[in-house]
């Protein structure tokens, strides 16, 4: 299975694109920073960008059978991403 995963550079999103990567399905990631992938980084392939650009979105989507969306924020309380 194709999946896209969004917010792959966070503590659960890690966890989710590790568990991706175990069984098997070909893992896309939407990511500001790649570098902050890890050993994750040479195994899945990325899409530089942001979560926030439409654009970035679209084309991250493009082919994927399905999205996982993990994104998360160190303060809920200055974010307007919810």
């Amino acid at each position: 299975m194709r999946l896209l995963v969004l917010g792959a550079t966070g503590r659960v999103g890690g966890l989710v694109v590790d568990e991706a990567l175990k069984r098997g399905h070909h893992v896309t990631v939407l990511v500001r920073s790649p570098e902050k992938l890890g050993d994750a980084l040479g195994a899945v392939k990325v899409v530089r960008g942001d979560a926030l650009d439409a654009r970035a979105v679209a084309s991250a989507v493009a082919r994927q059978d399905a999205v996982l969306d993990v994104l998360g924020a160190g303060n809920v309380r200055k974010t307007t991403l919810f």
